[in-house]
């Protein structure tokens, strides 16, 4: 009896001594799993999109077999998945500034230690994707904080070059075509372009900081957007007659500039054409640009935090935010090779004749 005993109790104790041991070898997998994210998460940086993919190998090793993503990533619709779409749906939520993704994983049925041990896992892949969005949010309002300090800086320079700016136009316009070169009379038809922006520069950089937005006014957004296309050396066709709008003119420049600026960028510049469109929810103005640049359509008005440069750029970013700001929107689209913009005003921003 006291054989069977003893056998019985070796028994026991062989099974917990192996049990013991395969829980701490999955629990070391397990550990290097978690590492593995947290290795690709200093891999990626703000990329949150990218990293969904660079994860896959370590997930699929925990055992998800499917993971699908969706939402709007700066205005832009976004859309991603990779794997199968069976066994456990869990569902998670992510919300942060003008970021908001739904993302989905499923699972395999799992029980007992090894469900505790992979819920670990997922827990650390929550916790740094959540991190991840957080971050970026904060760096592009830490960016807008950074712009705006170093205009701070740059103003008594900018302020001196368009001065300068001002001095070189009026003599080119008041000089007499027989001492002119050329070049220089091309640069003469362009003077009072270049003087009408010099003194907006001018002007905003001189009104006190509280008085910057400046109050609604009557503005030709047709001739505006020439202005701006020939600004960037662009060439446009705008629809015949005006489209009068009642809006502060810092607010239409911070929307057209950057616009402009972006289908400048293209290369060769593209043919561009507005359109002018009256429906129940306001103005449709529609850019028509013939070429569309190498950057996703999702991704355009993502703000990039640094530039070749080491500069903000957060050209679109800024555009769609001031439209946003006027009670309107931004968008993009394909069209056929090219791209669309659509910028909506209120009816209530047209100005009445």
């Amino acid at each position: 009896m006291l054989e069977w005993l003893a056998l019985a109790m070796v028994l026991v104790g062989s099974s917990i001594a192996l049990s013991l041991s395969w829980l701490r070898r999955s629990a070391r997998e397990h550990v290097a799993l978690a590492q593995q994210l947290i290795a690709r998460r200093a891999e990626i940086g703000t990329d949150v999109l990218a990293w969904f993919d660079a994860c896959r190998t370590t997930l699929e090793q925990a055992g998800v077999v499917g993971l699908r993503y969706r939402g709007l990533w700066f205005g832009g619709e976004v859309a991603g998945e990779w794997g199968e779409r069976r066994g456990e749906r869990r569902t998670r939520p992510l919300n942060a500034g003008d970021l908001s993704l739904t993302v989905e994983l499923w699972v395999r049925p799992l029980r007992g230690e090894r469900r505790l041990l992979r819920e670990g896992v997922l827990s650390v892949f929550d916790l740094l994707l959540q991190q991840s969005v957080l971050a970026k949010s904060e760096a592009v309002a830490a960016a807008l904080a950074q712009q705006a300090e170093l205009s701070l800086y740059l103003q008594h320079d900018l302020k001196n070059l368009t001065q300068w700016v001002l001095l070189v136009t009026d003599q080119l316009t008041s000089a007499g075509d027989d001492r002119l070169l050329d070049l220089a009379r091309h640069l003469r038809e362009h003077a009072p372009l270049a003087r009408l922006r010099a003194e907006r520069l001018v002007d905003q950089l001189s009104r006190p900081r509280e008085e910057a937005g400046g109050p609604p006014q009557p503005i030709d957004l047709f001739q505006e957007a020439r202005v701006f296309a020939c600004l960037h050396g662009l060439e446009i066709t705008t629809p015949p007659g005006q489209l009068v709008l009642q809006l502060p003119r810092h607010a239409l420049e911070r929307i057209l500039d950057p616009l402009f600026a972006s289908l400048a960028a293209i290369e060769p510049a593209p043919r561009i054409a507005l359109e002018l469109a009256r429906d129940p929810g306001g103005l449709r103005v529609t850019v028509h640009a013939s070429r569309r640049p190498a950057a996703s359509l999702a991704r355009l008005f993502e703000p990039r935090i640094r530039d070749t440069s080491g500069l903000p750029a957060l050209g679109l970013f800024q555009a769609r935010s001031a439209a946003l700001a006027l009670g309107g929107s931004l968008t993009a689209e394909a069209e056929g090779e090219g791209l669309a913009y659509q910028l909506r005003f209120p009816s209530s921003a047209e100005a009445p004749t």
